[in-house]
């Protein structure tokens, strides 16, 4: 009784997880429930999920259980992994089922596309893709995007929430009217702003320049198609906001469609920057996501319809033309082509080492990776129009009212064949399973390596069945969209850790979206040039000394011995040494004079000045007194002679010593009279 009313607690919970368009009819009549996407929060998601683990674990089944029953499924030596009954509309059924990467998208008969966890069965969003009746092809991935493919355009859409991807993008207008404390700015919805978006405000000079840093802040509050009304807020209070200054603001646009130059004959693939797609002008096309904008185009004879696929460096497509052709993404260069009799419909298997090309001349071709040389070719009498499998070194093709060949993927050898058909779904250990389709459906369990039947259950509400090669394991759906997933009864249970791990990484990429998004504002502004500084003519107001001269020329007068900046300073005249305050005293530093400084300048061939005249005299004493002391020693030398030797010579000694001071006196006291 305890575990019935779990489980009823958790097939209401569940139906959270479909949009409320898909519940209720009349919920189809509103268009923003229509197109928008329906999450659940995380904590309910967990729990939901975890009730659901211990329900299948308890050994409740659920609406999903009618696909198959536990008796049919010990048969196959399989085990329940995981099962989920979507809700749809009385008049919705499931139209087709794709597996790409971890996500498997359920599309219905009004294009509404539900992704699925593969490994875990949680439903990661619901939404509608296209109007009904549109052929949508499709989808592909990136490490961010699933792109969905319609007429003239393609969908870009984040591949774990569903939302519609967007792009930063600066955003510029002017204030048209400025009311009080709200203003009107011309730009609005067409631009793709949107109410609270905010809006910075910048004065503008005479050139349309901004001055300097924003002066205030609009918040918008009213958007209409081309304008919009916003509250102001200063952030410089001497500042007015005025009509004319400019607004800017980074936003975030949304990318919900890339525009195609014509239109898609084959589903398109992309990688981080730009989308690849054939179109039905016999064209295959690069396009940028992000602008739009066309890379290159390459001419092919005829239609590409097969799903194009894109490696880090090299494309490889199939075209009506009956040739495989591998050229390089970045500048369409062809590595090779590989011309087929007949036009080529499916989709290239690419593996490791080589490419498998089925073609409507009957026959399936083995090709080199690296040059397109073929190394095998196998025929049949049906043309190929599906896709190979490959499954530990066997492929299963499909060759039409042939039935299935098993093929040894390495020399092309017939390893067996079924008449009856069947589409491969995955292999367990030993045993291959496949989906043989009709009035009354199976799933039949055979031996790998022979073919041999082991067993055959009845799957009559299976409409579709999904391998899940890298991971063992087999999804199978039905029209009113129960699913349920399949592995082997050795493989581990899912356990309440990986559903929670599943959540949490979808939680993840909704943060990290928006780290990266800031990261690389914030790089884009660290990397833009900074403008040029106006210099302000005005400055020299602002100086201390704004009268003092900036002239750099050569002073006019004077004695010429003042020396710029930069500028070696002048020779001293002949006779007239310049003695610095840092060198006075240091006989060895002064330089000898030169030839050509010895010279009469014009200033020293001019009259002296009395000043001057009195050095002269000045001098001319100090030399008759010198002349006079030298003869009074000389006669008190003669008056001596009688003295020894030795006490002349101390005597004589002694007198050199007060000549040599007197000498040094007189040249500090009066240096000009010695230059004279």
């Amino acid at each position: 009784m305890e575990v019935s009313t779990t489980v009823a607690n958790w097939r209401r919970r569940s139906t959270r997880a479909i949009p409320p368009a898909a519940r209720n009819p009349q919920a189809q009549t509103e268009p923003a429930e229509r197109e928008g996407v329906e999450h659940m929060r995380c904590p309910r998601r967990i729990l939901a999920a975890l009730v659901m683990v211990l329900a299948i674990a308890a050994g409740e089944t659920t609406r999903a259980a009618v696909l198959l029953s536990d008796d049919a499924i010990a048969r196959l030596g399989a085990q329940r992994y995981w099962e989920l009954a979507l809700t749809m509309d009385p008049a919705e059924a499931v139209t087709r089922t794709v597996l790409v990467d971890d996500n498997l998208y359920v599309f219905t008969n009004v294009n509404r596309v539900v992704a699925v966890h593969a490994m875990t069965g949680i439903v990661r969003w619901s939404r509608i893709i296209a109007d009904p009746g549109q052929t949508v092809r499709g989808p592909s991935h990136n490490d961010t995007y699933a792109f969905f493919t319609t007429g003239g355009s393609v969908t870009v859409l984040d591949r774990r929430t569903g939302e519609a991807a967007s792009h930063r993008r600066t955003l510029r207008g002017v204030v048209i009217q400025v009311l009080h404390d709200t203003a009107i700015v011309s730009i609005g919805a067409d631009h793709g702003v949107k109410g609270d978006d905010v809006f910075r405000v910048y004065r503008l000079n005479e050139v349309g320049e901004e001055t300097g840093e924003a002066i205030a802040e609009l918040r918008l509050e009213s958007v209409q198609a081309r304008t919009s009304r916003g509250h102001l807020t200063r952030l410089i209070s001497t500042e007015k906001t005025r009509s004319g200054d400019r607004v800017q603001a980074e936003i975030h646009l949304p990318l919900d469609r890339v525009k195609l130059p014509f239109a898609a004959s084959c589903a398109a693939v992309a990688d981080e920057h730009r989308i690849y797609v054939g179109a039905a002008n016999q064209r295959f096309y690069s396009l940028d996501i992000i602008q739009g904008f066309q890379h290159w185009q390459l001419m092919t004879p005829n239609t590409v319809s097969g799903t194009p696929i894109v490696d880090r460096t090299n494309l490889y497509f199939g075209g009506q033309d009956g040739r495989a052709v591998s050229c390089t993404k970045s500048d369409r260069r062809a590595n090779w082509i590989f011309e087929t009799d007949g036009p080529i419909f499916a989709d290239l298997l690419v593996a490791p080492e080589h490419v498998y090309v089925p073609s409507s001349d009957r026959s399936l071709y083995c090709l080199e990776r690296a040059t397109g040389r073929r190394i095998w070719r196998q025929r049949f009498d049906d043309p190929l129009m599906r896709k190979p499998d490959l499954s530990d070194g066997r492929l299963y093709q499909q060759a039409g009212d042939q039935g299935l060949f098993v093929l040894s993927a390495e020399n092309g050898e017939q390893l067996w064949h079924r008449p009856e058909g069947g589409r491969f779904l995955a292999q367990f250990e030993k045993d291959s399973y496949l989906l043989v389709g009709g009035d009354m459906p199976q799933i039949v369990r055979v031996n790998a390596a022979t073919g041999e039947i082991k067993d055959v259950v009845g799957a009559y509400d299976v409409l579709f069945g999904v391998p899940v090669h890298a991971e063992q394991a087999i999804v199978l759906c039905g029209p009113r969209g129960d699913l349920v997933c399949l592995r082997s009864q050795s493989a581990p249970r899912l356990k309440p850790a990986a559903i929670a791990e599943v959540l949490r990484d979808d939680e993840k990429m909704k943060i990290a979206a928006r780290i990266e998004a800031d990261q690389k504002a914030r790089l884009a502004a660290r990397q833009a040039p900074e403008p040029p500084k106006e210099e302000d003519d005005l400055a020299w107001l602002y100086e201390d000394d704004w009268l003092s001269s900036r002239s750099t020329a050569t002073p006019v007068g004077g004695r010429g011995l003042v020396s710029l900046p930069g500028e070696a300073a002048p020779k001293p005249s002949a006779g007239k040494p310049v003695v610095n305050d840092a060198a006075a005293g240091d006989e060895d530093d002064e330089p000898a004079p030169d030839e050509e400084d010895s010279a009469p300048s014009d200033e020293d061939s001019e009259e002296p000045t009395s000043d001057e005249e009195e050095s002269e005299d000045e001098a001319e004493a100090e030399e008759e007194s010198d002349e006079e002391k030298a003869g009074a020693d000389d006669e008190s030398a003669d008056e001596e002679e009688d003295t020894g030797d030795e006490s002349d010579e101390e005597e004589t000694s002694e007198e050199e010593e007060e000549d040599e001071e007197s000498g040094t006196d007189d040249e500090e006291s009066d240096p000009e009279g010695e230059d004279e």
